[in-house]
């Protein structure tokens, strides 16, 4: 019969190998899903009023002028 050591060790090597991989990645999916829920979301909250004085300047409503008078004004709310 044919000697195995080396095979099997070889084999042992390469599923320890694997398992390591497999640990690692499990560690740093893990600290990043709690660091998603511990970090603030980085998107601010979005502003209906400004959102809306934005869609009237595009739109043509009002003049520059007008526009950076009433989002001066709805940033100070």
């Amino acid at each position: 019969m044919p000697d195995t050591g080396p095979i099997l060790a070889a084999l042992y090597s390469v599923a320890v190998l694997i398992v390591l991989v497999l640990l690692i990645y499990a560690i740093l999916v893990f600290v990043a899903r709690m660091l998603a829920r511990v970090l603030p979301a980085t998107t601010p909250q979005s502003d209906p009023g400004l959102d809306a004085l934005r869609i009237r300047f595009a739109n043509g409503e009002i003049d520059e002028i007008e526009y950076d008078r009433l989002r001066v004004f709805l940033q100070r709310r």
